[in-house]
């Protein structure tokens, strides 16, 4: 299972990077989402794979891959774009050579990527979220189960789409990721049932899942 940690901005300074040592510690091919100012220093000093958490005027693609960015979180819930916008941060983030892993809260929002030509052959990953759920310890895997699994389903033409599936909101136990493997996605996004987690043992049950 793909891991995703989005750090937001729950942890400061020194903070991001003692964390991430300790996610690489349980989980070396897990993707972490870092403020623009950490980018540098988790990417230098670790071997996670680390993504900006968005792109603006300041950080752009070019910007946030010199500072040593894999890739980029695109359209979550904190950082909402228009389609033409996102088209274009894709487009932008690809050139590049970021990865790319766009965030959606409804289906309409995700067929209209994967039919789209020119995202569907630029995006890595798509990330299936309901916000409401989002930092609630409710899982969208036991909540929105259905849903899920209509998401996943999505992909299941090898043909249709090379975008991998992954969903977040919510995620805070093992058995979480486990429902979230066995309703069809590759992954999942977490954040602060790690980023706010003082128990390592809690952590590691999170990430320690293949």
């Amino acid at each position: 299972m793909i891991i995703v940690v989005n750090f937001k901005n729950h942890k400061k300074g020194k903070q991001v990077l003692e964390l991430a040592w300790l996610i690489q510690r349980y989980n070396k091919s897990a993707i972490v989402g870092v403020p623009f100012q950490n980018i540098s220093d988790v990417s230098k000093k670790t071997k996670l794979k680390t993504y900006a958490q968005h792109l603006n005027n300041q950080f752009n693609a070019h910007k946030v891959k010199s500072l040593g960015a894999n890739g980029v979180f695109l359209n979550h819930s904190d950082h909402r774009l228009k389609f033409n916008k996102l088209k274009q941060q894709v487009i932008e983030a690809n050139s590049r050579g970021l990865s790319i892993i766009a965030f959606i809260s409804t289906f309409s929002e995700a067929k209209q990527i994967i039919n789209n030509k020119a995202l569907n052959s630029k995006i890595n990953y798509l990330a299936f979220e309901d916000p409401k759920l989002i930092g609630t310890g409710k899982s969208i895997t036991q909540y929105k189960a259905s849903d899920v699994l209509k998401f996943s389903k999505l992909f299941k033409s090898p043909k249709k789409s090379k975008i991998l599936p992954l969903c977040g909101a919510g995620i805070s136990s093992r058995e979480d990721v486990i429902k979230a493997k066995k309703l069809g996605c590759k992954g999942v996004a977490i954040a602060s049932a790690i980023t706010k987690e003082k128990n390592k043992n809690k952590i590691k049950e999170l990430l320690k899942i293949s």
